[in-house]
């Protein structure tokens, strides 16, 4: 199976797996180096309170206002380490190495603090930096044994190093402690797609999808599982409630490519490119590629016959 299906954790995925946000990762690309707000004083606030008013703000995407209370609390307690993570957290989309810098900081001062770690790794992964990814989530995992994320995101940095094996071991890890996290059991089921255990893919599928019937990502590879069995009517409803007519089309081409229908799939291409759509560029390629496959079969065959 093409590697290009991906791990469905992202950088942003396991953002939002760690702190549980809905519209903050949207926003925070807003969060620059430049912000220069005044932390003020708060001096009836506990601590706690100016924290659990910051989370608040983070959790309903005003990342500007959980900005301020993050600072404020950092001033009003310079020792604890959770407003620093937090700090650091909101600048892992818009700025990975500015929160890397973050999470070392937290950690030259709370070398056990386990979420800190797993920014780390969520931060070295999104610059490309996978070994010490690995070993960031792994720490992590040390510090707070029962944490799903910390596994994931293991899996995730093993599986990119081209460690499969590994990647599933740290997966399965991850769903003892959560077993009910759709994103996790579509993930699972993704490394068994390029395992090519369609049925395990498939039943792993079924299950995120049944916990999170509106996982786009999980019904497009409840596509490629049904596909793989060579369901390809079912693997074409699936495709077609995922993403639309031209991104069914194309995905059920790549399966039948896959599955060494050449034929079939240049006609699911050609049908794709009569329909209007998103994935023009990519079913001009995909069609390409099976053009050459069919002549090269053909090439064969003929040197066979001389």
């Amino acid at each position: 199976m093409d590697r290009g299906i991906g791990w469905r954790i992202g950088v942003a995925a396991l953002l939002v797996a760690s702190l549980g946000l809905s519209g903050c990762a949207s926003l925070l690309g807003r969060v620059g180096s430049g912000f220069g707000m005044k932390a003020g004083h708060d001096d009836d606030v506990s601590w706690a309170e100016l924290m659990r008013s910051a989370d608040r703000f983070r959790d309903r995407g005003d990342v500007e206002r959980a900005l301020v209370g993050y600072l404020r609390a950092l001033q009003r307690e310079p020792d604890r380490p959770l407003a620093r993570v937090r700090l650091a957290q909101l600048q892992l989309l818009s700025d990975p190495e500015r929160a890397a810098e973050g999470f070392r900081r937290v950690l030259a001062i709370a070398p056990d603090e386990a979420r800190a770690w797993a920014g780390l790794g969520v931060a070295s992964l999104a610059l490309g930096r996978l070994e010490e990814a690995r070993e960031a989530f792994s720490r992590a995992s040390q510090e707070a044994p029962d944490s799903a994320l910390a596994r994931a995101g293991e899996a995730v940095a093993l599986d990119l190093l081209g460690r499969p094996e590994e990647a599933r071991a740290a997966l399965d890890g991850a769903l003892e402690r959560r077993p009910e996290e759709a994103w996790l059991i579509n993930n699972l089921a993704v490394s068994r797609l390029v395992a090519r255990d369609w049925e395990g893919a498939e039943t792993a599928l079924r299950t995120a999808l049944a916990l999170d019937p509106d996982d786009a990502a999980a019904r497009n590879n409840l596509g490629l599982a049904l596909g793989g069995q060579e369901r390809y009517a079912e693997a074409y409803t699936a495709f077609r409630e995922a993403g639309g007519e031209q991104a069914a089309r194309n995905n059920l081409g790549y399966v039948l490519f896959l599955n060494g229908h050449y034929d079939d799939a240049v006609r699911e291409y050609e049908r794709a490119l009569a329909t209007d759509g998103d994935a023009t560029r990519a079913v001009i390629a995909n069609l390409h590629t099976a053009l050459d496959a069919m002549d090269a079969v053909s090439d064969a065959g003929e040197a066979e016959i001389r």
